[in-house]
C-alpha cells in the first residue's frame, strides 16, 4: 500500500476520533468552536501516533519533539480544517448530528493534502 494510502487510512481513524470527541463535547454543552478545537487536538494526536508507527515508520526523533513538530507542521492544515468546519457549521442553520458530520468532513478533506505534504517533508523525513 502506498504511503498516501496509509496516510488516508490513518486520517479516517483520526476522523472517527474527532467525530466521537466532538459529539461528546457538544452533548455536554460545549459550544461548537471550542468543542471543535478540543476534538481536533485529540484527533491530531491520534493521527501522529499512527503515522509515526505505520505510515512513515519513522522513529528517529524524540517522541515529544516529533509530536510537537507534527502539531506545528499540521497547524496550516489544521487551521484550514478548523475554519472550513466552523464556516460550514454556521452556514447550516439547524444543528444536528448530520450538520456536525458534514462540517467535519469538509474541514478534514480541505486540510488533508496540506498535512500529508508537511508531515512527509518536515516531520517524518528520513
Amino acid at each position: 500500500m502506498s504511503m498516501f494510502g496509509r496516510f488516508a487510512i490513518v486520517g479516517v481513524i483520526a476522523f472517527c476520533v474527532d467525530w466521537a470527541i466532538i459529539t461528546v463535547l457538544l452533548h455536554i454543552g460545549i459550544l461548537f468552536p471550542l468543542a471543535r478545537a478540543g476534538s481536533y487536538f485529540c484527533a491530531a494526536s491520534a493521527a501522529w501516533i499512527l503515522n509515526r508507527k505505520w505510515t512513515f515508520e519513522n522513529k528517529n526523533n524524540s517522541i515529544i519533539r516529533q509530536w510537537g513538530a507534527y502539531l506545528i507542521a499540521n497547524l496550516s492544515g489544521g487551521m484550514v480544517n478548523y475554519i472550513v468546519s466552523i464556516f460550514i457549521s454556521y452556514m447550516i442553520s439547524e444543528r444536528s448530528e448530520f450538520s456536525t458530520l458534514l462540517s467535519l468532513v469538509c474541514g478534514t478533506l480541505c486540510g488533508m493534502l496540506i498535512n500529508f505534504t508537511l508531515s512527509k517533508r518536515y516531520v517524518f523525513k528520513s
